[in-house]
């Protein structure tokens, strides 16, 4: 017997709304693919097809399109001559944005892995045209033979299984041991090329302090390749101090056609916690705090420091009173109040905590930068300032520097307020009028529950609706409304 319409329509309306989150959550990632941004064909010393790269001449931007998937995650691969870091600096941008600097050795060709991440790596979807561009400081020159983009972990399905491949690094003494696994996919005689590099406190490659490349490795079909080398550090690791170690195999023109990474030595970390419910953890970051906890790293040899910056809800503490009465002497109303805090952990070799090290730090060396991107009854105000009571005294940061460099900056969209502090106490982000001259209501503090992500919100009344359309459908059915037989 034929099915009713109204009846096939309720299940397929109701299907579709138990299946939206199953699939949702079943939707496949986006592929990986190498992208061959540019390759000069050369095979000889720096020089002819190869971009060569000066500061008062430049080579132009090598231009490519989008890739054909989604991007998650994305690597600049860079073949280049005569890097003679950290005095020579080529700092490459993709898209206009800063992705790090090549690093090399004096008169040889070396690999340079480069993490895309943040605008530069939204930059790659975009829909506009991409380029790549090197910015050489004076007094040097750079040739650059290749420039591969590896989107998503690579191509799949290539000559190598990335899901069974690693390379780890052990950090002995002045030295560092790097094991790799290769899993040969469908075999073939490749180059290989070692890179060991030194980063700084916020992760980025600082100089080359070794390297070794072998032009001539056989890989068997469907065969494990394992490889161990030892490389010697120029001189002992300080405190804090992090290298990373490339291993790139590549064809004979030196395209990249697999890399892995691993990060070595670096004792150590930094983190943020956000315990507030004002803010979103997603809305705030952070830039220097790594930097910050290498100052603070315990100077013992094989301790672990761990630094922690924790937000939580300044109109709890104990001096938001005081702050407040500040703030509404001066006409300004308060939008947002935080407690930010640091705390220090030194943990030694058998993970036991260092308790003389350890505890809460009120100020540091050098400010960080705090990043806030503020609640929307918050955005369009004018005289932003931002109260502080630290320690017994409340005073005031603007965007004019104090004398230890700290005060605040609104992003050009008015959607982001960055602070730059070294102390951490109680902070209250203050306004004086609304954007078109309303004044501001003195000391008054916005609070405007939180009901959810809009997508969240969106996603219920979807389904709500839906489900409405099945019911009512439903009950056209059950009272004999619609087409018969």
């Amino acid at each position: 017997m034929k099915k009713h319409p109204a009846k096939r329509l309720v299940s397929l309306l109701l299907a579709a709304l138990l299946a939206f989150p199953v699939t949702a959550a079943l939707a496949a990632g986006p592929a990986g693919e190498n992208i061959e941004v540019f390759a000069s064909g050369e095979t000889g010393s720096g020089g002819g097809a190869d971009l060569t790269n000066t500061e008062d001449s430049p080579f132009d931007p090598v231009k490519f399109a989008d890739p054909k998937q989604g991007v998650t995650s994305a690597q600049l691969v860079i073949y280049a001559y005569d890097v003679d870091a950290p005095d020579e600096i080529d700092e490459v941008f993709l898209n206009g944005h800063s992705v790090g600097i090549l690093t090399g050795m004096d008169e040889e060709w070396n690999t340079s892995v480069l993490e895309v991440t943040g605008d530069a790596l939204k930059s790659l979807c975009d829909g506009q045209e991409n380029s790549i561009a090197v910015k050489t400081n004076s007094g040097w020159i750079v040739f650059v033979r290749t420039i591969t983009l590896v989107v998503n972990g690579g191509s799949a399905g290539g000559q190598f299984d990335r899901g069974s491949s690693t390379v780890t690094a052990t950090l002995n003494g002045q030295e560092i041991v790097t094991s790799v696994t290769v899993t040969s996919v469908s075999g073939g005689t490749f180059g290989v090329e070692y890179a060991v590099k030194e980063l700084d406190s916020e992760g980025n490659q600082v100089r080359q302090v070794a390297s070794k490349s072998e032009p001539s490795v056989s890989f068997a079909a469907g065969t494990v390749h394992r490889e161990e080398e030892t490389f010697s550090l120029p001189e002992a690791p300080k405190p804090g101090t992090a290298y990373r170690v490339d291993y790139v195999i590549k064809d004979s023109l030196q395209i990249p056609v697999f890399t892995l990474s691993a990060v070595v030595g670096s004792t150590v970390e930094a983190g943020v916690a956000v315990e507030s419910g004002e803010v979103a953890a997603d809305a705030i970051s952070v830039q220097g705090l790594k930097g910050a906890a290498a100052a603070l790293a315990s100077p013992t040899e094989g301790n672990a420091t761990s630094v922690t910056l924790t937000v939580r809800e300044g109109k709890e503490a104990a001096d938001y009173g005081d702050i407040l009465t500040r703030a509404e002497g001066d006409g300004h109303a308060v939008g947002l109040a935080l407690e930010l805090t640091v705390d220090k952990e030194v943990k030694d070799a058998a993970g036991r905590l260092v308790a003389g090290e350890s505890g809460p730090v009120a100020q540091l060396d050098r400010p960080i930068q705090i990043s806030i991107q503020l609640p929307a009854p918050l955005q369009g105000k004018t005289g932003y300032a931002v109260y502080r009571s630290h320690q017994g005294k409340v005073d005031v940061l603007t965007e004019t520097a104090n004398s230890e460099g700290e005060g605040i900056a609104l992003s050009a969209d008015g959607s982001t307020l960055t602070l730059t502090v070294g102390k951490f106490s109680t902070y209250a982000i203050t306004y004086q009028g609304e954007k078109g001259g309303t004044p501001a209501e003195p000391g008054r503090l916005d609070d405007e529950p939180n009901t959810g992500a809009p997508a969240q919100t969106a996603g219920w009344a979807v389904g709500l609706g839906t489900l409405s359309v099945g019911a009512f459908l439903f009950w056209k059915l059950r009272r004999g409304v619609g087409p018969t037989r």
